[in-house]
């Protein structure tokens, strides 16, 4: 079996940022997520006597996108090194529903739930 699965996904929800210092925020967010799974599956199964004699071979193939709700919550923090730079750090968990694909006769069940982190080295304009 060979699958080559690519997500995109668009976020929609607040974030609440507090400043305890004049550098320094603390960030928490929420939200939910549309998610568009791409994935291509290639299956191939031969047969073959027990000498190694090719009986058959045939090959099953699937590409499909399948749009996945889901929801998530992050926290983090924002240091400003100067008016227009910052570093950022936030982690979270997304929950996303599962999407399931038949090859032949295998079936697979993606399920792109999970922990993510970020980093980012990040420009304002116009402040």
């Amino acid at each position: 079996m060979d699958a080559e699965m690519q997500a995109f996904a668009v976020a929609l929800g607040p974030r609440l940022r507090w400043r305890p210092t004049e550098k320094l925020s603390l960030v928490a967010q929420a939200g939910v997520t549309l998610n568009l799974l791409d994935a291509d599956l290639e299956r191939t199964e031969t047969f073959a006597w027990e000498g190694g004699e090719t009986i058959g071979t045939w090959r099953d193939a699937e590409d499909a996108q399948e749009w996945l709700w889901g929801a998530g919550i992050a926290a983090g923090a924002r240091y400003d090194l100067t008016d227009a730079l910052h570093l950022a750090v936030l982690a979270g968990y997304d929950w996303v529903e599962k999407a399931n694909f038949e090859v032949g006769p295998d079936r697979i069940e993606a399920d792109l739930s999970g922990w993510r982190a970020e980093a980012a080295l990040g420009c304002s304009f116009g402040r």
